[in-house]
Parts: C-alpha cells; sequence; structure tokens
C-alpha cells in the first residue's frame, strides 16, 4: 500500500513539473507582450491629457477677453 502511495505521488510530481511554467525566456517574452499595449494606452493618454490642457488655457483666455 505504501508503495503505491509513493508512486502516485511521483507520477503527480512529474505531472506537475511537465505541464509546469516554461523557461524563464518565454515568460519574458510574454510580459514584453503584455507591456507594449500598455505603453501605446500610456502615450495616447499623455496626448488626450494635453489636448484637455490646451482646451482649458484656451477657456480660461476667451473667459479673461469676455471680462467673466
Amino acid at each position: 500500500m505504501e508503495i503505491i502511495k509513493i508512486t502516485v505521488v511521483i507520477l503527480l510530481l512529474a505531472l506537475l513539473v511537465g505541464c509546469g511554467a516554461k523557461s524563464g525566456e518565454e515568460n519574458q517574452s510574454t510580459q514584453a507582450i503584455v507591456v507594449e499595449p500598455q505603453l501605446e494606452a500610456l502615450e495616447k493618454a499623455k496626448t488626450v491629457e494635453q489636448t484637455v490642457l490646451d482646451a482649458e488655457a484656451k477657456r480660461k483666455n476667451k473667459l479673461k477677453e469676455l471680462g467673466i
């Protein structure tokens, strides 16, 4: 009975190792794929932020001209 338990544990460990995570190189390439869209979104957000700031400055200048 003890031999069966040990055999099952060894087989399960072998299965886990065989189906586990790959080497670090593949994990890094996956991270690079995920990071690239995030960087693109960040750049777009910076552009939108600048557009909003420009619009706010124009609005303030217009209000100054109107004396409000």
